[in-house]
């Protein structure tokens, strides 16, 4: 695909089938994810009542991402995971850092 075949629709990931087949009334999307340029860019719905749920997720999408990425070449399930905590730690600090209340 050249860069003249780019647009926002190919860049977007499909909807899970597992989604698909469930009743409307049973489903909600819960982040947009982007990387923009240099940084990431988000749209985000805090739709469980308990925040702890958003834990589960983010440390699911953590393990998920780690196997992609033992799927390449150069880094194992391990390591995959080591390096995302390792940048979840640093998130965590950029943004503690940034401003007052870490609102940046």
């Amino acid at each position: 695909m050249s860069t003249n075949d780019l647009t926002i629709d190919t860049q977007s990931l499909p909807v899970p089938e597992q989604v698909l087949s469930q009743p409307l009334d049973r489903v909600v999307e819960l982040a947009r994810v982007w990387w923009s340029g240099d940084q990431p860019e988000m749209i985000i719905r805090p739709a469980a009542q308990d925040p702890k749920l958003m834990g589960m997720v983010l440390a699911d999408l953590a393990w998920h991402f780690s196997n992609a990425y033992a799927a390449g070449p150069g880094l194992d399930q391990k390591d995959s995971l080591d390096r995302i905590l390792e940048g979840w730690k640093d998130g965590h600090k950029f943004r503690e850092d940034a401003k007052p209340g870490g609102n940046a």
